[in-house]
């Protein structure tokens, strides 16, 4: 059952144990939420894309603090769709939601004045692909940011061992996806185990 409840965190099942690991990763990952928001520089007026979207806590803290702001989300899961498509009743006209795999975004080029990701890009098939979908999506001079509750391989293992499909990619790593999708001034932090990088689109 644990192994279970474990895999669920890549991919949420359509039923209630789907329904409480997208719940508890909202309460669980607030505060990668709150660094993650901490630095960047939200738009005034724009629309911010969520690769991975979860449980839409990320997004519903952008709706709640900046109300001039649209957010688009994407998953692979449809529990996740559909948990964040409730977010539509609170916030009418601002929030997309579309299942969808980031190395295929359904978006047109240069939509986004900023994309986001939190504790996603571990079951990414393919990083480098998804990087450079992200890429053609956002507009000239809009950034990227990425945050992972773990960054250290080893320690990591006691996840990734048990989480199929899940890699867990070093700072270093990091920023060279960054840079051959094609981000510039590219910056990581670090805060423990867990790492945030960031790059802009020239």
């Amino acid at each position: 059952m644990f192994t279970r409840y474990l895999n669920n965190c890549g991919r949420p099942e359509s039923n209630k144990l789907g329904r409480f690991v997208l719940k508890s990763m909202n309460k669980g990952h607030a505060y990668i939420y709150r660094w993650l928001l901490g630095n960047v520089h939200l738009p005034e007026i724009g629309i911010v894309l969520d690769v991975g979207c979860g449980g839409g806590a990320l997004m519903e803290r952008i709706l709640n603090e900046f109300p001039s702001i649209k957010t688009y989300g994407i998953d692979i899961s449809d529990e996740s769709v559909r948990m964040c498509g409730e977010l539509k009743k609170k916030h009418p006209g601002r929030i997309e939601v579309r299942k969808a795999d980031a190395v295929s975004l359904p978006f047109p080029d240069e939509t986004f004045s900023l994309a986001l990701s939190c504790e996603s890009i571990y079951f990414w098939k393919a990083p480098d692909k998804a990087l450079s979908e992200i890429y053609r999506t956002l507009i000239s001079g809009s950034w990227l940011a990425v945050a992972v509750e773990t960054s250290d391989k080893n320690k990591a293992r006691i996840w990734s061992d048990r989480i199929s499909g899940m890699t867990v990619y070093s700072p270093g790593e990091l920023r060279s996806l960054f840079c051959n999708a094609g981000f510039v001034h590219i910056e990581s932090q670090m805060k423990g185990q867990a790492c945030l990088v960031k790059g802009m689109k020239p």
